[in-house]
């Protein structure tokens, strides 16, 4: 009778210690409304800097909004990841993917911090294996160092002899060239070269000078 009660008192225990099972809905309305805050002032960067340039007074105040929600939601993705874990998409379906996309655009110390949960929630089959290749190219070229998937588009703002300024575009370097078609088709990306023609890039040069707006 004795032992009985202390198994019935550990029982109590353990159950009055158990996490309540998350309010998945609510979660996945917060991480819906995380995707769009990530999103609503990255979508008009490409035309403002195009018509006024990427270091323009008028990009300069699109990135302070968005910067001041991507603090915002970068503070609520780490309570999520504290308290469930990555999201299972069993849970909120592709709604998890605002995980991905906030750890994506934050500090590097915050990538490389959950470097290994982005990359086991795509071994589980809870992320894209091409959104994962996104993640591990861009910590790696964080870091200075060749990408794996050929995924990463680096722009650096340049000045040339003669003083005027310009966008460089351009494919960041590569670990391995020669196996990028197998490498990126493990992932699920499509060829190097129609990737690139998406961001107006001759595959054969890997780059294209884009001349700013001069004033």
């Amino acid at each position: 009778m004795k032992h009985q009660k202390v198994i019935w008192l550990a029982l109590l225990i353990l159950t009055s210690c158990a996490k309540p099972e998350p309010d998945w809905n609510a979660l996945k309305s917060q991480l819906d409304e995380i995707g769009r805050n990530d999103q609503l002032y990255r979508g008009a960067m490409d035309s403002i800097g195009v018509k006024y340039g990427w270091q323009s007074t008028e990009m300069q105040a699109l990135w302070a909004k968005q910067m001041k929600l991507d603090s915002s939601d970068l503070a609520q993705v780490e309570i999520i990841i504290s308290t469930v874990g990555y999201p299972p998409s069993a849970r909120v379906g592709t709604s998890n993917e605002a995980i991905f996309y906030t750890l994506q655009h934050s500090p590097d110390s915050i990538m490389v911090k959950h470097y290994d949960l982005i990359t086991k929630a795509g071994d589980d089959g809870e992320l894209k294996k091409s959104i994962v290749a996104l993640y591990v190219d861009r910590v790696l070229m964080n870091k200075g160092e060749p990408q794996l998937y050929g995924s990463q588009i680096r722009m650096e703002y340049k000045t040339d002899f003669k003083g005027q300024k310009y966008d460089s575009v351009f494919l960041w370097k590569l670990k391995d060239p020669d196996h990028i078609t197998e490498m990126r088709t493990k992932m699920g990306l499509p060829p190097l070269a129609e990737y690139l023609k998406h961001f107006e890039i001759d595959p054969a040069k890997g780059y294209i000078i884009k001349y700013a707006p001069s004033h």
